[in-house]
């Protein structure tokens, strides 16, 4: 290896939330120190001149040790290499004593630097600095830039490990400008990973990822296999650190492979120990285990001190996990020690912080708090966010559990105002930060709990605006900010492989469609299969997708959305209508209670009154599902849940709701499956007899789905109005091969379906009652996908629907057969103020983005055609619908999404609502054609006499309830309308 490449190592960690559930404990990431870590560990050089086609900056080739002393070096660092650390420091000191001799002053500057690489690399970073700054002056005086800079980067690498944040970007600064002068693209792309790891520690996520993204392009152009190693799992760590486990392990799983190609053990190491840290966050504990002990091995054989006791500390924190106390605690205190000597202060903090968890939840209060306090300190001066508010959060809950409650509403804040801080650095346009304030709900409900018991006025005050913040965030930020044009700013190359990433994703959600459709005898396995196969597919486009924004940081910059408070409600709230937000308050331990929020206005005052449902989390759970499983069953006996579920939810509300015509419900978790139109009282009634009902995300999510109508009206749009409407799509020339799904001959398996509704689901699921209807439709995607069996069934009764729609708004577009293309739709919806589509739904519970309408089969346009036919989640919210005042989803489980804790029900209206329209109406079980027919030409006869959405949705449904065919909530409450009602 020339030596010019010559360097040191050093690790970084830092805590991860690892729990949805409950307060997250410190997890250990091993952040590799670009440089170090890769030069030492390499058997063959690094490519340091630049590759074909790109000039080089330098001139002066940097002056090199003589013959002599190079050689005593080099000798040196292939003792390093196999980790023979006393061996390799003789041969660095007779190189040392000889460069004196000879007055070799760059070889003296070299031997000082390696030196300092040795102790670095066995923890002694004081003797580590002392070396390096003893050969800065030297190569600097010889004019050996590349030396300098890698002594430049050396200092930086100690600096960071020893909790100097400020200090490590100094040097990194001052080194990076060196590499690019004299032409060294592995440097450079080494050093601005270095820089990652230093924003990562300090709890800048954002720049973190900006940096290794930086760095990745520079380090694959040249060839720099550790390198790319090291950077793809530093951004594992980050992405681990965020609430990103599924696609942190891939890139894990990368740098391991790089790793083991490149006989890199320490390496190896630090990806088993990320691999380790995403088994916990996924709760898979004994698989987490069985990776921290491997890690453990491989660096007890290297003699890596820090990185050991961080691995030791990962083990005591899932032993901890597992109701081990006492073993973790061993293994903490094993730790400990061993990190002081290495002077490894953010490992430090995060053991003190896991050993004042353990002596917390066993009842060591002192104990616990004296190790929180110490861990607070050293994330203080460390400028870590994230960590100073897991060690607060855990003082507050030591003072709840001492019946304190002041106190622990104290240092709750302070860790709320910390997690509010970083959640507005995770700039990127996915789910990131969703993902990373999904890991830290629990200190806000116990804080909400808290000030609930309370009772007083402005702790209710509080605890409402506590609640605006841990709901539908990610949804608010999105409706917050214009849409960013990221595709232009792409290369070629990049737009062609978001592309192929988008088709990947698109063919397994065909697939699963088509197998659910099928529902053959293996349609479910390989149903399965494809869902296995989409879950990983989506975490690839994911992780490009990031890479992306953070290679854009400008793009990537998004406003975070501020959350309202009662005042900002209630003015905005009419004075007939009250809102009802309900929080499912749950810390994973003994905190699991449904609490309701009711904001009314009395002329300009506004009143809040709270109550608690009276039902844990898993009662409510229950009832919801058994009055959605009754409603969606024209025979479903649904009169007992929906008395149940009255009295829970709303019996404590009758006060406010006095004299009230309108009544907007904001769910949380499964209160989503409540069809609420559907609840009846105490005397017989229907919630639906008595409001006007609407469903909103959150209160703050109500108010701005009401400011996007009403910036709406006053443009005086000429698009209002104008309504756009699908149904009856052509699904293709196979369908004309059976009459009807399931009655094919010589196939085994299916089943008939007598019910004409719009769903397409799982197939092969089990029939436990044998008069229930099957919600399995009777219809497949005809899109090239049938082989031998099953076809959508074409839907007459959507077309018969629509035409009575366009007679009651003669100027409406219809598209009806070939017509109704996928395309089409994608060009024409942002030139209309009102949607209606009336087709099958399907919903992808691996991928929400990619549940999807059934539109007509697209023509045979050959090669290079992107549409298929399914209009996705994902392709809604890549369109501008600003001017869009609604939208009606005339199909099976429309409404139906996954349940993302702190961001409610992400599916086609989640993705609606983000692209800019305000109202939708949707389904939330499979529907019978006739039924909903008759419910839309209702609804839409109401929009014409003048009605606000939805006395028209409420009017439509009161008319197939007072038909006896129609009576039951099977064919008048699917439907929901989602936003502003009006």
């Amino acid at each position: 290896m020339p030596l010019q490449d010559r360097v040191c190592v050093s690790f970084h960690c830092c805590s991860v939330p690892i729990s949805k559930r409950h307060f997250p404990r410190a997890i250990f990431a091993l952040w590799v120190i670009m440089v170090a870590n890769s030069a030492l560990a390499q058997t063959t050089p690094i490519q340091s001149s630049n590759p074909p086609g790109v000039p080089k900056t330098a001139t002066t080739p940097p002056t090199e040790p003589l013959p002599e002393v190079a050689a005593l070096i080099q000798a040196g660092k292939e003792e390093a290499t196999k980790f023979q650390w006393e061996e390799a420091l003789i041969k660095y000191r007779t190189a040392l004593e000889r460069s004196r001799t000879l007055s070799d002053k760059t070889g003296e500057g070299v031997a000082l630097t390696s030196i300092g690489m040795v102790f670095a690399s066995t923890g002694q970073p004081d003797k580590a600095l002392e070396h390096y700054e003893q050969a800065l002056p030297l190569l600097r005086m010889t004019g050996s830039k590349l030396f300098e800079a890698n002594t430049l980067n050396n200092i930086g690498n100690v600096h960071a490990t020893t909790g100097q944040p400020d200090k490590a970007l100094e040097h990194y600064r001052l080194a990076f400008p060196l590499y690019h002068e004299t032409g060294n693209r592995a440097r450079e792309g080494a050093v601005l990973a270095n820089m990652g790891v230093v924003f990562a520690d300090s709890g800048q996520p954002d720049k973190a990822l900006e940096h290794y993204e930086q760095a990745l392009p520079l380090l694959r152009m040249t060839g720099s296999k550790p390198f790319e190693a090291n950077t793809l799992n530093n951004t594992g760590n980050v992405l681990v650190a965020i609430g990103q486990p599924g696609r942190a392990l891939q890139l894990f799983q990368q740098a391991l492979s790089l790793y083991r190609e490149t006989e890199n053990n320490v390496g190896a190491a630090n990806a088993l120990n990320g691999m380790g840290n995403v088994y916990v966050a996924i709760r898979q504990p004994v698989k987490a285990l069985e990776y921290f002990r491997q890690t453990l091995a491989l660096y007890r054989q290297a003699g890596f001190k820090a990185q050991e006791a961080g691995v030791l500390a990962n083990i005591g924190a899932v032993l901890s996990d597992m109701g081990q106390p006492d073993k973790a605690l061993e293994h903490y205190e094993q730790a400990l020690p061993l990190l002081r000597m290495t002077g490894s202060k953010l490992f430090e903090a995060n053991t003190l912080n896991n050993i004042g968890n353990v002596h917390a939840s066993t009842g060591r209060t002192r104990k616990a708090l004296e190790n929180y306090e110490q861990a607070l300190s050293f994330y203080q001066r460390l400028g870590n966010t994230a960590g100073e508010a897991n060690t607060l959060s855990g003082i507050g809950n030591v003072y709840r559990d001492a019946g304190q409650a002041q106190k622990a509403l104290e240092y709750y804040r302070r860790s709320i105002s910390g997690i509010e801080a970083v959640r507005s650095r995770i700039q990127n346009d996915t789910e990131a930060r969703s993902a990373f304030l999904e890991g830290y709900l629990a200190t806000y409900h116990l804080a909400i709990h808290l000030l609930l018991r309370e009772g007083t006025l402005p702790a209710r005050l509080e605890a409402f605006e506590l609640a605006q913040k841990v709901k539908a965030r990610s949804l608010l930020d999105r409706l917050g900010n214009a849409k960013n044009d990221l595709v232009a700013r792409l290369t070629p190359e990049e737009r062609d492989k978001e592309a192929g990433l988008r088709v990947a994703c698109d063919r397994l959600n065909r697939a699963m469609v088509a197998e659910g459709v099928r529902n053959e005898i293996g349609s479910k396995k390989r149903f399965e299969q494809a869902k296995s196969a989409l879950t990983k597919a989506e975490q690839q486009l994911a992780l490009f997708q990031d890479s992306l924004y953070a290679r854009y940081p400008d793009l990537s910059a998004r406003r975070v959305a501020r959350t309202d408070s009662l005042t900002d409600i209630a003015r905005a709230l009419p004075e007939d209508t009250a809102l009802i937000e309900f929080v499912r308050l749950n810390d994973g331990k003994k905190l699991d209670r449904t609490v309701a929020f009711v904001v009314t206005r009395v002329g300009k005052r506004p009143r809040l009154t709270v109550y608690d449902t009276g039902r844990d989390g898993k009662s409510l759970t229950d009832l919801a599902r058994r009055l959605n499983g009754a409603c969606a069953r024209p025979s479903g006996n649904y009169i007992l849940p929906a008395r149940k579920l009255h009295a829970a939810l709303l019996g404590p509300a009758a006060k406010p709701l006095v004299g009230k015509r309108s009544l907007i419900v904001c769910p949380d978790g499964d209160l989503w499956k409540v069809p609420f139109a559907a609840l009846r009282d105490a005397r017989g009634r229907f919630l639906l007899q008595r409001y006007d009902l609407s469903v909103a995300y959150s209160a703050t999510g109500w108010r701005a789905a009401r400011t996007v109508r009403t910036i709406q009206k006053r443009a005086k749009s000429p698009l209002s109005g104008r309504l756009l409407t699908l149904a009856d799509p052509d699904f293709g020339s196979v369908n004309r091969l059976a009459a009807e799904f399931g009655n094919t001959p010589g196939v085994q398996g299916q089943r008939p379906i007598s019910i004409p509704d719009r769903p397409i689901s799982i197939p092969d699921r089990p029939i436990s009652i044998p008069d229930r209807p099957i919600s399995i439709p009777d219809r497949a995607v005809s899109l090239g996908l049938i082989e031998r069996a099953g076809a959508l069934r074409a839907l007459p009764g959507t077309r018969n629907e629509a035409r009575a729609i366009q007679k009651l708004f003669p100027d409406a577009t219809l598209l009806t057969g070939r017509q109704a293309q996928e395309s089409t739709f994608k060009q024409q919806a942002p030139r209309y103020g009102r949607l209606h589509l009336a087709t099958h739904g399907f919903f992808n519970d691996a991928s929400p983005l990619l549940s999807s309408l059934v539109l007509a089969a697209p023509p045979d346009t050959g090669a290079g055609s992107d549409e298929d036919g399914l209009l996705t989640a994902r392709e809604i919210l890549g369109l501008d619908l600003s001017r869009c005042e609604m939208a009606v989803l005339s199909a099976c489980s429309t409404g139906v999404g996954k349940q993302q804790s702190g961001e409610g029900i992400v599916g086609l209206t989640w993705c609606l609502t983000a692209s800019g329209c305000p109202s939708q109406i949707v389904s939330g079980w499979p529907v019978s054609d006739a039924s909903t027919a008759r419910l839309m030409r209702e609804f839409y006869g109401g929009l014409k006499r003048g009605q606000s959405k939805a006395a028209s949705l409420r009017s439509a449904s009161l008319a197939l309830l007072k038909s006896s065919a129609t009576s039951h909530p099977y064919h008048w409450a699917p439907f929901f309308l989602v936003g502003d009602p009006n």
